[in-house]
Order: structure tokens, then sequence, then C-alpha cells
């Protein structure tokens, strides 16, 4: 039967909607920016509505029914639901509720919804929508060969644009994302902050690649028999050779990538996509052409370096380079058993590990780095299953298409075969499929597998031009839906921006080099207020309004004392009702209980021991939550100095820039010298910054010198075995120079500056050195440099300026454009314009 011209079109639609979503969400660092989601909602929309007005689709099977169970059980999680019911499905969230939202059981919610955190399982609702969208638009409407290759096509080229971008930041040596620093990721991660994440991307989009080969090959073979011509070699690479490099490309890329769960997933996928093809006997010529691939990517790989690919595959053998992945992995089990029937709530996992994270790490989970794991912490048990009976029926219908099928279109299912095996294997230690760019291009290719399943059964998709009741009743759900979601997801996008805005300006106020205003502070507290004011139950937008008001209300003053007086009574106790009243949003957020304590704790108030501690269970590795608590204990009555002891060296092993504030706590309530010097560890630097501290409070004159001497010494032994950092260095010819050893704290200074070029405040220290050495003129040049690496800077010239009237009469030193030069008589004048 020929294709309906009205389908044909609608076809074509899905299909430039999907290739376009897929190719923004991946340009746009993966999909992660929120202004991509409400254009992701509302596309999803156009899809479903789409999906609904095509006829001559099958009856439900076990896809639609495992998918559509997935998503109602993520809407269910949603629903508000009583006490005594939410305590039967899920008894640790119930006593969440009673005994960390409110400390009672009488204080518990009458009525909660499963979801330790309905924004981000509304948000995660969102994603799995979107999916399933783009999955039944291409089972319904893509029923053609022409709409298929459309389809492959389009998300190929996405992928191999995504690898030549990888590629060509590479070969340019940029300093990161679009030749951009600011990142702080290397260019092998083509648009995504995740090298890993753009691996999986490609490895699917490679899957499409294949797919596409393999079909087209079919159809030539089958006209080249009708002709009775044999197979060519070179007119294959001639018709196909732009697909065999572009495969090429992807595997570059993915290899330069460095993720070693992408390199897992190529040779897993290429395993099992060959031996199918074998069991098949679907092999044929078709294999000297995919041998190109491997032959072209290892020409590619040598022309533009493999050493960083075989350092990385090295690792392999290093167990530290995975054992962090394991654990976390048994640790997101273990939160998925406290929860096995309704899980903790689809896309709450950054809620709700940190509670039970065993890594020892400081960084905040916000994917567990296994999607398995992470699906039955959120999901339960039946979520779990779900997704398992959803992808084994996909694979056997895959099997029995590829096996039975006639047509040429069964080739395709191998390259959905390739990125199904690829992704799911990579899952094993990466959360890509959380990602937009991801989980919009693997349900596009899956649903491939139900639409050749059409084909094969000669079912022709039309599209119904009067639908009937039960169709648009879909309709209507499904643009109420998409309108909803798109609306929330428009809010989201306004608070993140003003939430931004925020970050930016806690970033000025914190800069060494700015001296924070009233009006930096009034800024702050107004734009995370309207962030606020727009996501009223973002739990986070919470924290850091009341953490911004609680520094602002604090800064250069002793909080102790200010929260004495009736009025600074009256905002603290205010503070501590909008904290308590946020933490009903989302009673295991740890830091909202830390903060709620320090603000206790300057008020004497005897629950911040309890608060603090909850804070501190709740987010153990978060290091300002085990630093306020060993603060805390501190200050307990009587102290406990084991305690103290054990949660303020993992605040600084944590977190090590604390450590200064670890001394000077400790000095300052115990004074005590042995803590700080053992936690030292035989670290220079930090040798003299307890001696610094030791300074400050007095009394420890000896202590001093002895904790100095010992700093110098172990300095010294660094520096002649080879091991001391730059600033090692450097703080060795300090101490070298304060001992009046001149010429060996030049040496060290310039050791130093041959390691860190750019380093002023170090040049203007060897000036000063050179100077005393009455050295002048190289005094003069490195001063010289200083203005050079940064220009104005006002240090550099007044050196300058000084080294101008030391330099003897015969022999005086030029100055600079950059350095003023002063007239007989007058002042200091800038250097003429231009």
């Amino acid at each position: 039967m020929p294709p309906d011209p009205a389908m044909r079109r609608w076809s074509l639609a899905v299909v430039t909607t999907i290739v376009s979503v897929v190719g923004l969400s991946t340009f746009a660092y993966g999909g992660v920016e929120a202004w991509v989601q409400p254009l992701l909602i509302a596309a999803a929309g156009f899809l479903a509505v789409v999906s609904a007005r095509a006829g001559g689709y099958p009856r439900p099977g076990w896809i639609s029914v495992s998918l559509a169970l997935l998503v109602a059980i993520a809407a269910v999680q949603l629903v508000p639901l009583p006490l005594g019911v939410l305590n039967l499905l899920s008894p640790a969230r119930a006593q969440v509720l009673s005994e960390l939202g409110d400390g009672s059981l009488d204080g518990a919610p009458a009525w909660a919804p499963l979801s330790y955190y309905s924004p981000s399982t509304r948000q995660a609702l969102a994603s799995l929508l979107v999916a399933s969208a783009v999955f039944a638009s291409v089972a319904t409407t893509v029923r053609s060969a022409e709409s298929i290759t459309w389809l492959l096509t389009g998300l190929f080229a996405v992928g191999v644009a995504q690898s030549l971008l990888a590629i060509l930041q590479m070969a340019t040596e940029a300093p990161g994302v679009y030749w951009d620093a600011s990142l702080g990721v290397g260019p092998w991660t083509g648009s995504f902050v995740n090298h890993s994440n753009f691996s999986q991307l490609v490895n699917a989009t490679f899957g499409a690649g294949l797919g596409l080969l393999l079909m087209r090959s079919s159809a030539e073979r089958r006209l080249a028999g009708r002709l009775s011509h044999g197979f060519s070699l070179p007119s294959y690479l001639q018709k196909h050779g732009s697909v065999l490099v572009g495969l090429a490309v992807q595997a570059v890329a993915i290899a330069l990538s460095l993720s070693r769960g992408g390199v897992i997933g190529v040779a897993a996928a290429a395993a099992v996509v060959a031996l199918t093809l074998g069991r098949h006997r679907r092999l044929g010529p078709t294999a000297w052409g995919l041998l190109a691939v491997p032959a072209i990517s290892i020409a590619g790989l040598l022309a533009v370096g493999a050493d960083a690919l075989f350092d990385r595959i090295d690792t392999l053998d290093e167990r530290s380079s995975y054992a962090d992945r394991i654990e976390l992995s048994k640790a997101t089990l273990r939160v998925g058993l406290y929860h096995p029937v309704a899980g903790t709530g689809l896309g709450t996992h950054r809620y709700v590990f940190p509670a039970y994270d065993t890594t020892n790490s400081s960084a905040l989970a916000e994917q567990a780095d296994n999607d398995y794991a992470q699906l039955f912490e959120e999901m339960g048990a039946p979520g779990a299953a779900l997704a398992a009976i959803l992808v084994v029926v996909l694979l056997f219908a895959l099997e029995r298409i590829t096996r039975t099928s006639r047509s040429s279109v069964r080739y395709a299912l191998y390259g959905v075969l390739y990125a199904i095996v690829a992704c799911g294997a990579q899952s094993l230690t990466d959360f890509g499929l959380r990602l937009p760019a991801v989980y919009c291009t693997i349900p596009a290719l899956a649903g491939l597998v139900p639409a050749v399943s059409g084909i094969a059964a000669g079912k022709t998709p039309t599209f119904i031009a009067r639908p009937n009741l039960s169709t648009l009743g879909v309709v209507a759900t499904a643009l109420g839906a998409a309108g909803w979601l798109s609306y929330q997801a428009w809010l989201d996008y306004r608070g993140e921006r003003w939430f931004s805005v925020a970050q930016a300006t806690e970033r000025l106020i914190h800069r060494d080099d700015w001296e924070p205003t009233q009006n930096d502070y009034i800024n702050l507290l107004a734009a995370s207020e309207t962030a606020y004011a727009i996501r009223p139950h973002d739990v986070e937008y919470a924290y850091w309004l009341n953490a911004y008001r609680w520094e602002a209300f604090t800064v250069g003053v002793d909080a102790t004392q200010v929260v004495q007086s009736p009025v600074g009574a009256k905002v603290a106790e205010r503070l501590v009702a909008e904290i308590a009243s946020a933490r009903r949003l989302c009673p295991t957020f740890g830091p909202l209980y830390t903060l709620e304590g320090q603000v206790l704790l300057t008020m004497q108030d005897p629950r911040a021991f309890a608060r603090i501690e909850e804070g501190r269970e709740l987010s153990p590795g978060d290091p300002e939550a085990s630093y306020i608590a060993g603060y805390a204990a501190c200050l307990q009555d009587p102290p406990d100095h084991l305690r103290a002891e054990q949660l303020l060296s993992r605040a600084v092993a944590l977190r090590p820039p604390l450590f200064v504030d670890t001394v000077r706590v400790w000095v300052n309530t115990f004074g005590d010298e042995e803590f700080p010097i053992r936690l030292a560890d035989d670290n220079p630097e930090r040798l003299r910054q307890v001696a610094q501290v030791l300074r400050e409070v007095g009394g420890h004159n000896e202590t001093v010198e002895e904790v100095l001497q010992s700093a110098a010494v172990v300095s010294r032994e660094r520096v002649a075995a080879g091991k001391a950092s730059p600033s090692q260095i450097a703080a060795t010819a300090e101490c070298s120079a304060a001992e009046g050893a001149l010429e060996e704290a030049a040496q060290l200074y310039r050791q130093a500056l041959a390691r860190s070029h750019a380093n002023v405040n170090w040049r203007l220290a060897l000036t000063d050195v050179l100077t005393k050495l009455q050295r002048y003129d190289e005094a003069f040049r490195e001063a010289r440099l200083c203005l050079r690496i940064k220009p104005g800077w006002q240090p550099a010239i007044q050196r300058m300026e000084q080294l101008s009237l030391l330099a003897p009469p015969d022999e005086p030193l030029q100055p600079t454009p950059a350095m003023p030069v002063r007239s007989e008589g007058a002042d200091a004048v800038p250097p003429p314009a231009g």
C-alpha cells in the first residue's frame, strides 16, 4: 500500500522535530540549561498529538503497557497520601517525616507524597514524558524506509557534528568547551560538561549511523542482485564512504574523550552486533566496508594522538580508579533497600543519598553514576522491574524481526541494537540517560523496533482527519500536560536566572580584591529573594536566601553579641522560624539543619547541638557540617575533645582550606598546640599557618619558633628531593629571605617562577630580594615583568620608582611606558595616551 501523503508530511514533521530537539539539547551543553526544558516539553506535546492522530498502529502490548506503568509510578509519587497509607508503602519516608520533619509523631503532616522532594520528581517526570512522547511518535509515524532514513541520517549528523567539534577543540588546543575555560572542563567533551555523557551521546548516534549504513547496503545489494552485478569494494566505498568516515570520526572522538565507560560500551556493543549479524548470516560483503571503520579510526588516533587514551585505559588496573564508583553504587542500592516498594521519588537522589554516602568525598553526588542502581533507589523494585521488562521485550522483538523479516529496513535495527547495548553497558558506571540529549536519542532509536515491526506486518498508518472522542481526549490530555509542565519549566528557568545573579554577586563579595559594600548585600538579597518568590518550594533557594540573610546580618560583627540585643534577638528568632518552615520542603536537606543550628548556637539555645548533629548526619560528606559540628563539640559543657578532634579533622580532610579556621577555633578554645601540629601532618605550609595563628593568639613564642624551624627543615628536604610544589618552593624562599640567606632565596624564587611564570607576588618578592642584594638591574627587570603580566599594578610601579632612585647616577635605569615618569619638581604623571 502506498504511503498516505498526509502521513508522509506528518512523519517528516516528527523526524524534523526529534532531530531538532536532539541537536538543540546536544549543543546546549547536553540540555542541562534550564531554558531548554520548556522547549523540550512543547516539542513533546506536539509529538504526542501527532501520535494520537496517527491510525494503523498496533494495539497496546508489553512495551506500551510497561512504559505507561513506569510513567504512572512516577506520577503517583507526587500524589499526597494519608500518613497511614504512606507508612504502608514507604515506612522509611513516614519515619523521616515524623522524626526529622517536626521532631514528633504528632507534628508529622496528615498527608504527604511518596517523593522526598516533589519539585525534583516533577522535573524528572517531565523528562520521562518527553522520552515517552519521542518513543511513541517514532513507533506510530515513522513507518517507511524513507522516514527511517530521515531519522537515522539526522541523528547521525548530530553525532558527527558533535564529534568534529570535540576533535577541532583538541586540535586547536582550546582551553575548554566552545574555547571557554570558565567551565573547568577539557576540550575533549565536545559541548558537554562531562566526558562520559559526551561519549554516551556519540555512542547512541554511532548506532544510528551503523543502522543507516547497513540498511543502505542491503538495498544496494538487492538492486545489484536484480541487475546481476557483483559486489565491488571500490564502488561500495564510493557510495558509502561518507558514512564510513563519519563512523570513524565518532569512534576517534569516543576514544579521545578519555571515557573508559564509552570505550567499554563500544567494545561490548560491537561484539554483540557482530555475533548477531553472524548468527543471522547477514554480514555478507558489508563486512569489508565495516572493516574500514576501525582502520580509519586507528589512523585518526595516530594523527591526533593516542597517548592519553592508553594512559586512561591503563588506569583500569588501579582499584582506586573505580573503587569510589563501586562504593557509590553500593550505597545507592542500600538506599533502595530502605525504600523497596515505592522508592524515594524519581529525581530525588541528590536530596536523599547524602545521608547514606560512604565514599568520604566532599563532592555532592547529584547522580549515582549507575543508572540501574539509581532507578531502583528512586522508583523501588516495581519501577526497576518495569524498566527491565521494557528493555527485555524490546530486545526480544528486535531479535525476532531481524531474524524473520525480509525487508531491508530491518537492518536499521542492528544499529538500534548497538546503541542500546553500548549505552546500557555505559550506564553501569555513568548517568548519561538523565541528560535530555541522551534520553531523547535512545527512545527515538528504540521506537524503530515497533515501527519496523509494523512495516513487516504491512500496517501503514494514516492520519485521522476527523478524530473520535477518545482521540480528542488523548490530544486534550497531552496538550494540557504539556502546557502545565512547560509553564513549570519556564518558572524553573526564571528562578534559575535570578539565582545565578545571586551567585555571581556572592562571588563578587567574597573576592579577595573586593571590599563589599552595603549595596552588594542589598543586591545579593534582592536576587535571592526574587528567585525564592518565583519558586517558593525550592529548598535550595530557601536555604541560600536564609544563609545570605544571616551573612548580611552578621558581617563584620560578633554574631553572639549582636543577637543579645533586642533587635538582634528578634531577627535571629525570625530567621530560625523561616529555616524551620523551609525544612518542611525537604526534611532530608542537611544544610538547613546546620544553618539553623548555627543561628541557635549564637543565641545560646540548647536546641542548637541537636540541630547541628542532625545536619551532620544528613550530610556527612559536607565539610561545613562537620566543621560546625566540631565547633559545637568544643562549646559543649563539658567540651568533648575527642569528638571535636574527629569532626574537625574530617572537615579539613574534606575541604583543606578549613585548616586555618580549625586551628584558630582550637587554639582560641583550648589553648592547645598539639592537635594543630598533628593536623598539619608535616606539611610545611600548614606548619607556617599554625605558627601564624599561635603568634596572633600570643603566649606561644617558643612553640612558634619550633614550628617555623620544623617547617623550614621539611621544606628544604622536599625541595632537595624534587617533591616540592611551586608554592612550597616559594614559601621556602620566603623563610630563607627572613633568615638572611638572600642568594638562596633568589635561587628558590627563580625555581618556583620557572614552574609558575605568571605569579606576580613571587616575582615581586624576588624583586625585593635582588634589591637587598644591590642587583638593581635584575630587580628592575623582574618588576617590569610584573607590569607586563599585570598592567597598572601599583606595587610593581612603586618598586620601579624606588629602583630608579637607587641606581648609580652613571647607570640610570630606563623607565617603561607602563611606569610613570617623574620630572624635576613635579609629581608623577601618567604616560600620554596611545
